[in-house]
């Protein structure tokens, strides 16, 4: 028997190389001469640098960053050599991620993109002038004032005075000059791992989806909306481009737009590029099960995550589909997108915090792994 391990990262908890070592440990303990192959995914948040790079066969290059505080840090990206020229692949959650940041310190306002900006600005440095970027888990809403800022470009107040780069300085912003390596990086291809469609700024947008989880106050994200409609109105009157409605223009807030007013992004769905590099398809083409899972299965993940992506690559190929998940919501839903079942890892009440130890998710799919595996082992051993 061939089964895929294809899981994204239980966020918090393990990446997803951790996740499908966990999962492949616990069915090879019911039995240990199944074939098995570990495909590690991502969506374009945390873990996309690793599962990219892994394809692409990239050096991983450590630098040093700040956090969406501006505290300093380290962070990684990878450059890898492709027919596109050297390549950097970047995710937005290493410098600018919600796991940078204790839930307690989180500050939206005065968060920035900056730390993804020097990641850029390596990259950059060192030759690459193709980027992958990945734009999943920020926890910033400051439309990549931080990444111009960290790219040369000036953010000027209506008095001519610098700003600082922050979800709070887009009501203030009044200009935007130019790098002096504006027509090199205009020249510089950029791909965006964007897996929603939101437009910059509305009820729809940035602030008023996202922002919340991000620890925004209702007050906080009526003036972020406001802020994302002022840097629109100056990005249009000086650059000549509207991109306020662009699908994926409010993601990670508003990097989506950035990268597309500035330049010229194009946008991916970040988990098909991800099954592409990974030759999934062909992977698929013997295989009798696949094991997909995150950290939370719910309404989010019913529209372009992980397991909705591996659930329609493998139904084309006509092979079933199994779920691991630490919570669930809307099982009925995965069971009718065409999932063969959807499993909780937890085997009793715990709180979050327990719930979410690497040890305690990692053994607790190990064990539901095994469960998994002896069940199927008995329908076809007999």
């Amino acid at each position: 028997m061939k089964i895929i391990i294809a899981p994204d990262s239980f966020k918090g908890s393990l990446t997803s190389t951790e996740a499908a070592h966990a999962i492949a440990c616990g069915l090879r303990d019911a039995d240990p001469y199944a074939t098995l192959v570990e495909i590690p995914l991502a969506d374009g948040g945390e873990g996309s640098v690793e599962a990219v790079a892994e394809r692409l066969d990239a050096q991983i290059v450590t630098i040093d960053t700040v956090n969406p505080l501006m505290k300093k840090m380290t962070a990684k990206y990878a450059i890898a050599e492709t027919a596109e020229g050297k390549t950097a692949i970047i995710e937005t959650a290493a410098a600018s991620g919600l796991n940078t940041v204790s839930r307690d310190e989180r500050d939206i306002m005065a968060s920035s993109t900056l730390g993804t900006g020097l990641i850029i600005a390596d990259a950059f440095s060192r030759g690459c002038r193709n980027f992958i970027v990945g734009l999943g888990g920020s926890a910033t809403n400051d439309a990549g004032l931080g990444i111009l800022a960290a790219l040369g470009y000036r953010l000027l107040d209506r008095n001519g005075k610098t700003l600082t780069p922050s979800g709070a300085s887009l009501s203030e912003l009044a200009r935007i000059v130019a790098s002096r390596d504006d027509d090199a990086l205009r020249d510089c291809r950029f791909t965006l791992m964007c897996d929603v469609d939101n437009p910059l700024y509305g009820k729809s947008g940035a602030a008023f989806t996202f922002a919340a989880q991000k620890g925004a106050s209702p007050q906080q994200i009526e003036q972020l909306d406001l802020g994302l409609r002022n840097w629109s109105r100056c990005v249009t009157r000086d650059l000549g481009i509207d991109v306020a409605e662009l699908p994926g223009a409010g993601a990670a807030g508003g990097l989506g737009a950035m990268f597309a007013a500035f330049f010229n992004a194009e946008m991916r769905s970040g988990i098909e590029m991800v099954l592409d590099l990974a030759v999934f398809d062909d992977e698929l083409r013997d295989a009798d099960l696949v094991i997909t899972g995150e950290g939370r299965m719910d309404s989010q993940t019913l529209h372009g995550k992980v397991p909705m992506g591996v659930l329609r690559h493998a139904r084309r190929a006509a092979v079933p589909v199994i779920a691991l998940s630490g919570a669930i919501d809307h099982c009925e839903e995965f069971d009718r997108a065409g999932m063969s079942g959807v499993f909780s890892i937890q085997p009793s009440p715990v709180s979050l915090d327990e719930a979410m130890q690497r040890e305690t998710a990692s053994r607790n799919l190990r064990s539901t792994a095994s469960q998994i595996m002896q069940l199927i082992k008995a329908f076809t051993c007999k």
